[in-house]
């Protein structure tokens, strides 16, 4: 098995572009008040919060690299943000954790979002299964 802490390729190229446009555009959203008007969790990969200024913010991982899953889910009751302003943006890492869930797969490692809100602060969790020469996360956001 690989060292699990190397970054996959996917993850290493994709935070070589830096995160300055993504936090102009978080701090927009901060600072111009907009209100939450819905928020999803689709296909497991893209947390999308719609505005009311018509516009919708995307956040996922973009470090696939290869041979690896990727996936987020949340807890939360996303319903209960709606008519919340955004307060912030956090990443929290989590210790990674060796398993073997399957043939192909060595290591899980966990990345949370923490998107804080009038209302309180949804986590959702960035999931990575690898089988340990990949790894690493390049969560990004985008106005759709």
């Amino acid at each position: 098995m690989g060292n699990y802490k190397q970054l996959g390729l996917g993850a290493l190229i994709d935070m070589m572009g830096g995160y300055r446009e993504e936090a102009i555009l978080i701090k927009h959203y901060i600072d111009e008040k907009h209100r939450l008007t819905g928020l999803h969790l689709d296909d497991y990969e893209h947390l999308r919060l719609d505005f009311d200024n018509g516009q919708t913010l995307s956040f996922w991982d973009n470090g696939q690299s290869c041979c690896e899953s990727r996936w987020m889910s949340t807890d939360d009751d996303l319903e209960h943000f709606v008519r919340a302003r955004l307060v912030g943006v956090e990443i929290l890492c989590a210790p990674d954790e060796h398993r073997c869930p399957n043939e192909y797969s060595d290591v899980y490692e966990a990345q949370f979002l923490a998107v804080r809100t009038t209302k309180g602060v949804i986590t959702c969790v960035n999931h990575l299964d690898h089988n340990g020469y990949y790894g690493g996360f390049s969560l990004r956001v985008r106005e759709d």
